[in-house]
C-alpha cells in the first residue's frame, strides 16, 4: 500500500463504525474532496455538465484510478457523486445559472437546487449516520488530491 494513504486509512478506521457502509462512505468522501478541489469556470457556462465532462473529467478519472488502486471504490458511483457535488458548487457560485422556484423545498434547495442535483436517497445518506465520517474523511482526502488543469 502506498504510504500516502496511511492517514486516510487510519482516520477511516476511527470514524467508520459500520463496516457495511465503508465503501459508500469512502466513495462520498473522495467524491466530495475531488469536487472541492476541482476548479470552477470563471464565469457562467452554457452547459455546466458538459463543462464538467470536458474540462474536469480527465482529472477526476486519473484521481479515482489512483485511489482505486489503494482501496475498494465503486468508480462509476464516485464519478457520479463527484459530478453532483461539483454541480452543487457551480450553482452556489452562479445561482442565476438555473431558475429559482419554490416548491416544498427549504431555502438552500430553492436557491442552489440541491434537490434537483442530488437524489433524495443520497441526500438522506449524507445527512444520516454517515455524515460525521464523510465530513471527517473529506478534508484528509483533499490533502492527498492534486488536480492539474
Amino acid at each position: 500500500m502506498n504510504p500516502k494513504f496511511n492517514e486516510f486509512n487510519n482516520v477511516s478506521n476511527l470514524v467508520i463504525r459500520d463496516a457495511s457502509e465503508r465503501v459508500a462512505i469512502t466513495v462520498a468522501a473522495v467524491a466530495l474532496a475531488i469536487a472541492m478541489k476541482a476548479h470552477l469556470p470563471t464565469s457562467l457556462v452554457d452547459n455546466p455538465t458538459a463543462y464538467f465532462n470536458m474540462q474536469i473529467m480527465p482529472s477526476v478519472n486519473s484521481i479515482i484510478s489512483e485511489w482505486n488502486e489503494e482501496m475498494i471504490l465503486d468508480t462509476n458511483n464516485t464519478i457520479e457523486q463527484c459530478k453532483m457535488f461539483w454541480l452543487v458548487r457551480y450553482t452556489a457560485a452562479y445561482p442565476m445559472s438555473r431558475p429559482m422556484y419554490s416548491a416544498n423545498f427549504d431555502f438552500f434547495d430553492t436557491v442552489f437546487g440541491v434537490s434537483a442535483l442530488i437524489t433524495p436517497e443520497f441526500h438522506a445518506f449524507l445527512d444520516g449516520t454517515a455524515k460525521p465520517a464523510i465530513l471527517a474523511l473529506a478534508p484528509v482526502a483533499m490533502n492527498l488530491i492534486s488536480i492539474n488543469e
